[in-house]
């Protein structure tokens, strides 16, 4: 491909570019909406996680202690499933 060519092609795909969603509306849409909702912040741990689990996650997180490998599974098992759908990470079309 010439670089005219490269160049003709980049500029329409600007130019016809749609954006698969509709964009947000910042007038209805509060911030705390949004802000931090594809988080696995701790209230969401404290929900999904056993237990025991979550007592041993969190001494890692909040006193640096050594992460149990016994719980790297369950941990990593129910954050692949709480992913929201629309996170980029979603593994869901």
């Amino acid at each position: 491909m010439s670089s005219n060519s490269a160049r003709r092609s980049a500029v329409q795909a600007i130019t016809t570019y749609k954006p698969e969603a509709s964009p947000l509306n910042f007038y209805d849409t509060k911030p705390t909406d949004i802000f931090g909702c594809n988080v696995f912040t701790d209230k969401v741990m404290r929900e999904r996680l056993p237990k025991d689990v979550y007592k041993a996650l969190h001494k890692t997180i909040e006193f640096g202690e050594r992460m149990d490998p016994g719980i790297a599974d369950t941990v990593a098992a129910v954050m692949k499933d709480w992913v929201p759908p629309t996170s980029p990470i979603s593994s869901t079309p």
